[in-house]
């Protein structure tokens, strides 16, 4: 919920969002400019990855494995194919992130893949970057307990997309269906 309200609150064209514990430093911007001049002339969201072949992670095996896992389950029950979708750090084009935070269902620790399946699902790419990223000794994560949890919300996520994509999307006023009867 904070981070939607920060969300709603941010002035500008994009919204950089990380982890409270700073694992990445927003100088992160820095090196994906030099990697794409572009970045912020996209209509893309950037996220950090922590399995990108150029990231340097520093971080406790465990939670590589867990979050190895994880994706495997995001994979598995979404049509997202990124590998790290639980990094903090990622750039939302704001006019977007500001729609798309303001329908989250969830807002535990896997409201990110909600919000990645929803911009999936309006067509806008998701660019996985590499970045520096440091694991911190308080981390706010309980890895068996939150996992556990994570899991049941990302089955919660796919299946409520699921279900507004077959049922309700094609009738929505504006709907591809619609205009095709008109």
């Amino acid at each position: 919920a904070a981070l939607k309200f920060g969300i709603n609150q941010a002035k500008g064209n994009y919204i950089l969002t990380l982890d409270a514990d700073m694992s990445s430093s927003p100088s992160e911007l820095i090196n994906w400019l030099k990697i794409n001049p572009q970045l912020f002339k996209q209509e893309a969201v950037h996220i950090g990855s922590r399995v990108h072949p150029n990231s340097k992670i520093d971080a406790l095996t465990h939670r590589k494995w867990i979050g190895g896992i994880f994706n495997g389950f995001v994979k598995a029950l979404t049509p997202l194919h990124l590998n790290d979708t639980q990094c903090g750090f990622k750039l939302y084009p704001a006019q977007k992130a500001k729609e798309i935070f303001n329908s989250l269902d969830v807002l535990g620790w896997a409201h990110d893949v909600e919000v990645l399946y929803r911009f999936h699902n309006a067509n806008i790419p998701v660019i996985e970057m590499p970045l520096t990223w440091k694991n911190e000794d308080d981390s706010k994560v309980n890895v068996l307990t939150d996992s556990i949890k994570m899991f049941f919300e990302i089955l919660k996520i796919s299946i409520k997309m699921k279900f507004q994509q077959l049922f309700i999307a094609p009738f929505e006023k504006g709907s591809s269906l619609e205009q095709k009867l008109n």
